[in-house]
């Protein structure tokens, strides 16, 4: 019949080079290939994606708003992009 072989690391440095080797951000790459395994394919993903990455000297950035209306204020008005670092005060 079919055969299988397991093969299990034993010691303690087996083991923790097997979990280095798993984490997810040590497999973004296939080998064979050098294309991406994991793509952001939906649409809240990718909206999520770009409305929370920092951009370097983005419009606005560096500013501070006193609440969240005059933050959304500025943004419909474009004096700030929504990729920009700013600070909101909340109460």
């Amino acid at each position: 019949g079919d055969q299988m072989a397991v093969h299990v690391p034993l010691s303690i440095e087996a083991q923790m080079e097997a979990r280095t080797l798993m984490l997810a951000s040590n497999n973004v790459l296939f080998p064979a290939s050098g294309e991406p395994s994991i793509v952001p394919s939906q649409d809240v993903v990718l909206g999520l994606y770009y409305a929370t990455r920092e951009r370097t000297n983005g419009k606005g950035e560096g500013l501070i708003f006193s609440d969240i209306p005059e933050l959304i204020r500025a943004l419909e008005n474009g004096v700030v992009e929504i990729t920009a670092k700013i600070s909101v005060r909340l109460t």
